[in-house]
């Protein structure tokens, strides 16, 4: 049995020891403009139909919480690691990160 082929990746996430020196090296100097998202604890740029997050590493305890891009939509949710942790399982098992989310709005 020969596992699926890769196609495509939603998110790359990566931690950084200073947030403001990774997100001043990923816009100016690779050059991938203004992030979309820009917070303390993180920050996000668009790559085509995948994005990067870089999270300040240590800070990763609270969940963040952002405005939608959509007129009228939904507020966003990252669920924080001990969010994700915390979580009870369902008859069905494990409850997925995005069931997490709606939980936690």
């Amino acid at each position: 049995m020969s596992l699926p082929r890769v196609t495509h990746v939603l998110e790359l996430c990566l931690d950084a020891r200073h947030l403001p020196t990774s997100v001043a090296f990923y816009q100016n100097i690779l050059g991938l403009g203004k992030p979309f998202l820009d917070t303390e604890r993180m920050a996000g740029f668009h790559l085509g139909q995948s994005n990067l997050l870089l999270f300040q590493r240590g800070q990763t305890g609270d969940d963040v919480r952002f405005p939608s891009s959509e007129p009228g939509g939904r507020e966003n949710v990252i669920p924080s690691m001990a969010s994700i942790n915390s979580t009870k399982t369902s008859n069905s098992g494990p409850i997925s990160v995005s069931q997490c989310s709606r939980e936690m709005m």
